[in-house]
């Protein structure tokens, strides 16, 4: 969890700021070369192996289980947008995709989010009743991501 929790953040980050990048593009803008450099979250294999999965499902608690489960979810989510991406050669194939950026750097802040709290909680995790939308919504205002157009036009990511 330690990793992840590391890592997660800079995981939104660079693919917000590869978003910005196509939609900036998409507005006609030429595109960023700063696009090319970005380096994008790695395939995510969150608790893969079954057998440390079985076993270690049994020591948690149920909030606890659902959270995992829900972690299972975003990083199969997470990892098809990205293999689609990954497919992608041009600029201009990176622009149809503009929408797998998005959603991957919105089911990367509820993943990020996830990991956080289970992390710092530990035992004491409890599995609130938030919507994604919320979750997302709180760690972009933490994060500084934001997808409001008036904030794309006017960000320098």
């Amino acid at each position: 969890m330690a990793d992840y929790e590391k890592a997660a953040s800079s995981y939104v980050k660079n693919y917000y700021e590869s978003y910005w990048i196509l939609w900036k593009a998409d507005k006609g803008q030429a595109f960023n070369d700063r696009f090319h450099k970005l380096t994008l979250a790695p395939r995510l294999e969150f608790l893969s192996m079954e057998a440390l999965l079985s076993k270690s499902l049994l020591e948690l608690s149920s909030d606890q289980r659902m959270a995992v489960k829900a972690l299972r979810s975003l990083a199969d989510k997470i990892n098809k947008n990205s293999e689609l991406i990954g497919r992608a050669e041009r600029e201009e194939d990176f622009v149809l995709l503009i929408g797998k950026f998005r959603a991957n750097t919105e089911m990367l802040a509820s993943f990020y989010y996830l990991v956080s709290r289970m992390h710092q909680e530990a035992e004491r995790f409890a599995y609130l009743a938030l919507t994604n939308s919320e979750v997302v919504e709180k760690v972009n205002r933490v994060l500084g991501v934001s997808f409001e157009w008036q904030d794309l036009a006017k960000a320098n990511v």
